[in-house]
């Protein structure tokens, strides 16, 4: 289907709910709606879709409704308090059905969520059928409520669609279980699952799926009973989503830490004390800093450890990773090149980035100059940021940073003048340059 199409305006209900179904098996259809929600929605969901400014818009929790035809509804009237524009009357029809195919070949967990509740005769006992059935429904949040029953002896049945990774091993996993009664189904077949540490994990099939978790109460106490239950990877190093209620609420406070160990890594995260669009980058030095995609400006850096992103995680996007470490500098102290803006548009765009199993480098435009970016960690209470002009098509002669202003921070370049807060780059004499950070070391 083109996204050409010149028809702008809405279009609602089953039929487009069906049109819009059609296209998830369509390759084509769901690269052109990737191209747009990059284009239109990245800025506030991330790209990888797991939230910033916007919702997290992977998981089963919709506010305004998940079917296709509703999350059709809501791309086209927006949310004005939110700060959403509506799409409809911008978009032209094929584009936006195209974005809500994306949309939902990225889901994760559970679709349809039903729940049924059986009364067991004792703790000893495991059978029930219809005839023992008290409470059954559907759950909205699309998370598994495991203090819904109200009596001592009882199996509780969860089960609906669920969309595990893609790309990626991937295992449903539940802490705290140790002697604890779970059975678990996935396409119809029962599936063995890894005990290890009191704790056990059953192995995911990637992308759709209709899994069935069984959980009898036994002799388990109320604590062991509400269980955490989280869909993690290969090794059970990284919690990828929460499947429980509880899990959703433990993930706001607890710690789920991401550390650069060898590499360099990059996340897309909201970050406390960060502005939106601010990507962290965390150096085996253990020292990391936040580049802006927006403002193409070094907007914060902290020593040690890279992210805790639990809170981000229980938040569905809207709460921000916590730093594992010490700030040297945070927004609003940045190193930001200076560039004009038109109609209150970004004065800058970023155009790439790439790691190269090295340092990351970030390529954008500023002012119409082309620039790199790139760091260097490896002296100690040090960071240097090396500067390359791609591009002058203007023939600009000399560029402007801002600088940050903290507490035991020094800051200067062998290329430039450095005058009070700002630096001045004469970019015809130096193609390359430099701007160090000296902070003290730990007492």
């Amino acid at each position: 289907m083109a996204l050409s199409n010149p028809v702008i305006g809405k279009d609602s209900g089953k039929s487009a709910g069906k049109a819009i179904q059609s296209l998830l098996q369509n390759s084509s259809a769901l690269e052109k709606g990737k191209s747009q929600f990059l284009l239109h929605c990245a800025g506030c969901h991330k790209k990888d879709l797991s939230g910033a400014v916007g919702f997290n818009l992977k998981d089963g929790e919709w506010v305004y409704g998940g079917e296709p035809e509703k999350i059709l509804q809501s791309l086209q009237q927006g949310f004005d308090k939110a700060g959403m524009p509506g799409f409809g009357p911008i978009l032209p029809l094929a584009a936006q059905h195209a974005i809500v195919a994306y949309i939902l070949s990225k889901r994760e967990g559970f679709e349809n969520l039903q729940y049924k509740i059986y009364q067991l005769e004792s703790a000893d006992d495991g059978d029930f059928s219809d005839e023992d059935l008290v409470a059954s429904g559907r759950l909205k949040k699309n998370l598994a409520d495991f203090e819904l029953p109200e009596i001592p002896h009882y199996a509780i049945v969860f089960s609906g669609t669920f969309y595990g990774p893609k790309n990626q091993k991937s295992y449903l996993y539940a802490e705290r279980i140790k002697n604890l009664n779970i059975k678990v189904g996935i396409d119809g077949k029962s599936i063995t699952p890894v005990t290890y540490g009191g704790v056990q994990k059953w192995l995911l099939n990637k992308g759709k799926q209709q899994l069935n978790f069984t959980f009898y109460s036994g002799n388990a106490s109320a604590y062991l009973r509400n269980i955490e239950l989280y869909v993690v990877n290969q090794d059970a190093s990284i919690k990828l989503f929460p499947v429980s209620s509880q899990a959703h609420k433990q993930s706001k406070n607890s710690r789920y830490e991401i550390k650069a160990a060898g590499e360099y890594l990059v996340q897309q995260k909201k970050i406390v004390k960060l502005p939106a669009y601010s990507m962290a980058i965390g150096s085996p030095q253990k020292a990391n800093y936040a580049f802006n995609s927006r403002s193409c400006a070094i907007n914060g850096l902290w020593k040690d450890d890279l992210l805790n992103v639990g809170p981000n995680i229980g938040g569905r996007g809207k709460d921000g990773s916590i730093p594992l470490g010490d700030w040297v500098f945070h927004h609003p102290q940045q190193i930001k090149p200076v560039a004009e803006s038109d109609n209150n548009q970004p004065s800058c765009q970023l155009i790439k980035y790439r790691i190269n199993g090295a340092a990351p480098e970030f390529h954008f435009t500023v002012n119409g100059l082309t620039l790199m970016v790139t760091s260097d960690f490896t002296r100690s209470n040090q960071g240097i940021f090396v500067y390359r002009v791609i591009d002058n098509p203007s023939k600009l002669k000399k560029l402007t940073f801002t600088l940050p202003s903290a507490e035991g921070l020094l800051v200067s370049s062998e290329q430039g003048q450095v005058i009070g807060e700002t630096l001045s780059v004469d970019i015809q004499a130096y193609s390359n340059f430099s701007i160090q950070l000296t902070w003290a070391g730990d007492k």
